[in-house]
């Protein structure tokens, strides 16, 4: 039996209904219609670092990121 394993966009999305630090970067996921539905961390860093400079959204991406490689 094979187990599901979710792209990044479809584990963060799952955690903007949470109280955690992710659920505001969640939530933003959620309604960006262009956000790759992949887990390469060098694709969405470059499309995360394209849609904005802020870096303190920089840094939470990362750290949710860098959650979902440690947990699959």
């Amino acid at each position: 039996m094979s187990t599901h394993k979710p792209a990044f966009k479809e584990w963060l999305i799952a955690l903007a209904n949470t109280n955690t630090e992710f659920s505001d970067l969640a939530y933003d996921v959620q309604s960006d219609n262009n956000f790759p539905d992949c887990s390469k961390k060098e694709i969405l860093t470059d499309y995360i670092k394209s849609r904005t400079f802020d870096y303190r959204i920089h840094d939470m991406y990362l750290k949710a990121i860098d959650l979902y490689l440690d947990e699959l």
